[in-house]
């Protein structure tokens, strides 16, 4: 039994009819080794029986239900064989008298010791009738056997019928039926072994009331009082197996319920940290909502080591409330956040496209964020989209800051703390004064850009791109404006850079001509512009300032260029004709260019013929006058 019960122990879930089934086993194998023992101690020597019983111990406990009946038949033929009566009816008495009450009550015996047991084995599959018979027969050489009833009467079963057959048996302790058929006193026994067979087979906790009704039957059958009550004790501990197998498996499973739990919750807190976790290093610039994460991360390990103590499912239960209800909070906290995030993108976004700057908008999140992989993945998501395409415009206000600084030479430090900042750099960046002043810029290359197309220059087709550009980019947006206008007047300076050098090409091959153009100093300008144009560390639009300030002397030098052969023939004509014109100017103290049919555009060149030929004549106004 205290086998039977550590077992129990060990396995909880084992069930009373595995453990009836154990003790059936263990009680057929000693039932018929006691009877084995008597039949073929019969026959052979001690020796050898102790063996033969051994054996047949161990192959009944495998195979009990069918050795069970075997041996029960066995002895039965062999107490009828040998002895000659069965139990305590003498087969003598029954051949020699031809009495038919000895035949019916032979008949009622063989029912009582072999047919009920083999119905109960055959059609319930119990071998209790058969642990019963045993005991009775047992009985015979030893009393106590009897203690060996409980196992065959007090089983706890689902059917009322097998748990009467299986105390039936009983009967014949108090039987003798010349006697006991009008015996108010077998009909009372008869009365509670029915009634003990009925409460042993209900499936309540109250059934085990049936041990009074087996302890007074017993006890009208005139057995041992210390007996009966042994068999009382053994039979209510019998039939309480099943109550107490249900108390331990509540309190296993009750246990095991409160551990399952208690790991699903830790789990579940677990998951959560782990998250938290996750959604503090994707928010990690957040110095506020990181404070709500530290606040939330320590509410949720203070739930975890009180889960870990929770001493009832109670409180396993009010602790998941309580886990759910924080889980709510923290959901609520950082959608609000996510949804604070697109809005201030968004409108960020919405206020920098009237700068022209173009960035794809986030949509709302259509459902709630939960705290769970699937969110922390749309956490991730948005957050990185609003991280790239942050970085993105940072980058775009970054480079509209260094075209205003390689156009116009202003500088800002700018430090994006936030994406709302970004706005105010616009509005610093894309003022007035900046947007008046690119345009100003831009005004002038194209009054470069206009000369070179009117004057006798190849103009390069770039240029004319260019003028089309300067055109059109007046009616963009800010920074649209500001960023091509860098592009825009950074190639109208490459541009002018190539015509000064062909101007300068172009004038020095002149000057092998006509050696007192060395002289002239619109050539030494050019050089000084073309210089200053190259200059890296002056702003663009300086440097188009400039430009536009040397417009004339590039148009005086183009007409040069252009003019060549007229100058060649002027300087020769004052050259050829000096005397002439000596003679005249002294006479008339001036000579008006007209009058020696010399336009006025030729006059400078007149003026530096007569320098060069160290004359007194200078031009004045339209005039060659002799100077003193």
């Amino acid at each position: 039994m205290i086998i039977i019960f550590r077992m129990s122990l060990k396995n909880p879930e084992l069930n009373s009819s595995s453990i009836y089934e154990y003790i059936n086993r263990v009680i057929i194998a000693v039932a018929n080794s006691i009877i084995l023992y008597k039949v073929i101690s019969y026959f052979i020597g001690v020796n050898y029986v102790y063996f033969i019983v051994a054996v047949s111990a161990v192959v009944s406990f495998f195979f009990y239900k069918s050795l069970s009946i075997i041996v029960l038949s066995l002895y039965l033929i062999f107490t009828s064989a040998i002895y000659r009566k069965i139990y305590y009816f003498s087969l003598y008495t029954l051949i020699s008298s031809y009495s038919n009450i000895y035949f019916i009550e032979f008949i009622i015996l063989i029912i009582l010791l072999f047919t009920l047991p083999l119905i109960g084995l055959l059609k319930f599959k119990s071998v209790n009738s058969i642990i019963t018979v045993d005991s009775i027969l047992s009985s015979v050489y030893n009393p106590f056997l009897l203690l060996f009833l409980p196992f065959g009467v007090a089983e706890k079963g689902d059917k009322v019928i097998s748990n009467i057959i299986s105390v039936l048996p009983l009967i014949i302790l108090e039987f003798k039926f010349e006697e006991s058929i009008l015996n108010y006193k077998f009909l009372a026994i008869l009365l509670l072994i029915v009634i003990t067979g009925i409460l042993f087979g209900l499936s309540k906790v109250y059934s085990i009331t049936g041990g009074i009704t087996l302890w007074l039957s017993l006890y009208l059958s005139n057995i041992n009082l210390e007996l009966t009550t042994l068999i009382l004790i053994m039979s209510l501990l019998l039939n309480s197996i099943p109550t107490i197998i249900n108390i331990l498996n509540f309190k296993f499973l009750y246990k095991k319920e409160i551990i399952e739990k208690r790991n699903l919750i830790s789990k579940r807190v677990k998951d959560i940290l782990d998250n938290l976790d996750k959604i503090k290093d994707i928010l990690k610039d957040n110095a506020d909502f990181n404070l709500i994460i530290q606040k939330y991360n320590k509410i949720f390990l203070n739930i975890l080591d009180n889960v870990k103590n929770a001493p009832d499912i109670k409180t396993l239960e009010n602790l998941e409330m309580e886990i759910n209800l924080r889980k709510l909070e923290l959901e609520r906290n950082v959608n609000d956040y996510i949804f604070d995030r697109i809005a201030e993108y968004n409108e960020a976004i919405d206020k920098i496209k009237n700068y022209g700057i173009i960035m794809e908008k986030i949509e709302p999140l259509s459902e709630p964020i939960k705290i769970d992989d699937n969110g922390i993945i749309k956490i991730s998501n948005t957050m990185r989209r609003i991280s790239e395409n942050t970085d993105l415009l940072y980058r775009n206000i970054n480079n509209l800051g260094n075209s205003i600084k390689t156009l116009l030479g202003n500088e800002y430090n700018l430090v994006f703390l936030d994406i709302s900042k970004s706005v105010e750099y616009l509005e610093l960046l894309l003022n007035r004064d900046i947007i008046r002043n690119c345009k100003i810029c831009g005004d002038s290359l194209f009054k470069f850009l206009q000369l070179i197309n009117s004057i006798n220059i190849e103009p390069s087709i770039n240029s004319q791109e260019l003028l089309k550009s300067l055109i059109k980019v007046n009616g963009e947006k800010p920074a649209v404006f500001v960023i091509k206008s860098k592009e825009i007047v950074s190639q109208g300076l490459d541009i002018a850079i190539k015509i000064l050098n062909k101007l300068k090409e172009e004038y020095s091959s002149i000057m092998k001509e006509i050696p007192i153009l060395t002289e002239y100093k619109e050539y030494k300008l050019i050089e000084q512009l073309e210089s200053e144009l190259k200059d890296p560390s002056t702003p663009l639009c300086k440097r188009v300032e400039t430009l536009a300030s040397s417009l004339q002397i590039i148009e005086d030098l183009a007409n040069i260029i252009e003019h060549k052969d007229e100058i060649i023939d002027v300087i020769n004509l004052v050259k050829d004709n000096y005397e002439i014109i000596l003679q005249k100017v002294l006479e008339e103290g001036c000579v008006k260019l007209d009058d020696l049919g010399i336009a006025m555009k030729y006059a400078k060149f007149i003026d530096m013929a007569l320098q060069e030929k160290g004359s007194t004549l200078r031009v004045v106004n339209d005039s060659i006058c002799y100077i003193k």
